[in-house]
């Protein structure tokens, strides 16, 4: 098995060896996504904050997405011994993206079911980021707008 397998045999969820570069691998791509999703929607409030209140809203949208990763590395499929499911992993867009994946006609257990499973559970981690981070967002603005009516003059608070 290549790099690539090893990496797409992490990402899947199949038992067997995983080196640890590979282990660090997904994680550092996980981290990038969460931070990506955190930034995506940040125009939602970038007008409205200062620099620092910017910096802090980042921080804790990038840390509300913490509690997405941890379903990824839990793996209760192979308690049961039954193939991985999204849903398992990802608890927003898991059972969407598992429909997609059932729908494609791809034998599993092949190459090529293990890294449309491994892109579909990076892509959905990364939808998932953006949701929460927009949501958050989104509060964060109301609250915002609720506590400093806009004067007309175009005013940063935080």
């Amino acid at each position: 098995m290549g790099r690539l397998g090893r990496f797409a045999s992490v990402a899947s969820g199949h038992p067997g060896p995983a080196p640890l570069y590979a282990i660090l691998a997904f994680f550092l791509v996980l981290m990038i996504l969460a931070v990506a999703g955190a930034a995506t929607p940040f125009p939602i409030v970038s007008g409205v904050l200062s620099f620092h209140g910017k910096i802090q809203a980042m921080l804790v949208t990038a840390a509300a997405t913490t509690p997405l990763v941890f379903p990824l590395f839990i793996t209760p499929h192979r308690w049961r011994g039954e193939p991985p499911l999204l849903a398992d992993r990802l608890p927003i867009f898991g059972r969407l993206l598992d429909d997609i994946m059932s729908a494609l006609p791809l034998a599993e257990g092949t190459a090529a079911h293990d890294l449309a499973f491994s892109a579909f559970l990076l892509l959905g981690f990364y939808l998932e980021c953006v949701l929460v981070a927009a949501v958050f967002y989104v509060i964060l603005r109301l609250v915002i707008s609720l506590r400093h009516p806009d004067t007309g003059k175009g005013e940063k608070m935080g």
